[in-house]
C-alpha cells in the first residue's frame, strides 16, 4: 500500500471484486454508491490501484477490465478504506 487512498478512490476500491468486471459495471457500481464521476477519472483511478498492486487490468479488445488484486497490501487499503467511508458518514 502506498499511504491513504483519496475518499474517490476508496468509493472505487471498495466497488470492485474478485471477479472481472468490464469499466461500464464499475461505473454502475460506483454511482450506486452514490459518487457519480466521469469515464476518464474513472479510468485514472483504476490504472492508480493497477500500478499500486491493488487491482488487475486485462484488456479483451477494445474493452477493459479490471479485477481485485489479492494480498496482504490490498487487504489492509480495503481496511483503511471502509474507515474511510464509515468516518465521512
Amino acid at each position: 500500500m502506498t499511504g491513504k487512498q483519496s475518499p474517490l478512490t476508496s468509493r472505487v476500491l471498495l466497488c470492485l471484486s474478485l471477479e472481472v468486471q468490464e469499466i461500464n459495471y464499475i461505473d454502475d457500481r460506483v454511482l450506486k454508491a452514490g459518487t457519480p464521476i466521469d469515464r476518464d477519472t474513472l479510468k485514472s483511478i483504476l490504472k492508480k490501484l493497477v500500478r499500486q498492486g491493488l487491482a488487475h487490468r486485462e484488456q479483451r479488445g477494445r474493452f477493459l477490465y479490471f479485477r481485485l488484486a489479492v494480498g496482504p497490501a490490498v487487504d489492509l487499503a480495503l481496511d483503511e478504506a471502509w474507515a474511510a467511508m464509515e468516518a465521512s458518514t
